[in-house]
């Protein structure tokens, strides 16, 4: 299984990290830290230059392009659109939770405790056990 995270911050890649090794989630990690390159690999996947992932897990505020824009192009390039996508934020707008409806993804509001962050390991388990 491969899982792509676009995640601009460093404590929460490392916070995802530990979730997955705590839960057992054995998948190859890619991470992109901003908007525009996770546009242009999006752009490979569509093209074949890519190989698209089993599961993407989407922060919306990053550098350069937001997540949202980054949503609506992997729903419109070809062999993304059924790509299960996480995504994985610290806002609770109800414009975001409306976009995660709006383009078939799961929602996960980043928490301030740590226990209630490393249940994200096993929201992404359930994920992938779909595929």
């Amino acid at each position: 299984m491969r899982i792509l995270v676009v995640e601009d911050n460093p404590a929460d890649l490392f916070v995802l990290r530990e979730a997955f090794r705590e839960k057992g989630v054995d998948a190859e990690l890619q991470v992109i830290e901003d908007g525009e390159s996770a546009a242009h690999h999006i752009a490979d996947i569509g093209s074949g230059k890519a190989t698209g992932p089993d599961l993407l897990i989407l922060d919306l505020n990053l550098p350069r392009i937001e997540g949202s824009d980054l949503l609506a192009k992997l729903r419109a390039t070809k062999g993304c659109e059924a790509v299960p996508v996480l995504i994985f934020t610290s806002s609770d707008a109800p414009r975001d939770r409306a976009l995660a409806t709006q383009f078939n993804a799961f929602y996960f509001r980043k928490p301030t405790d740590l226990d209630e962050f490393l249940s994200v390991g096993e929201v992404v388990k359930g994920l992938l056990a779909k595929k």
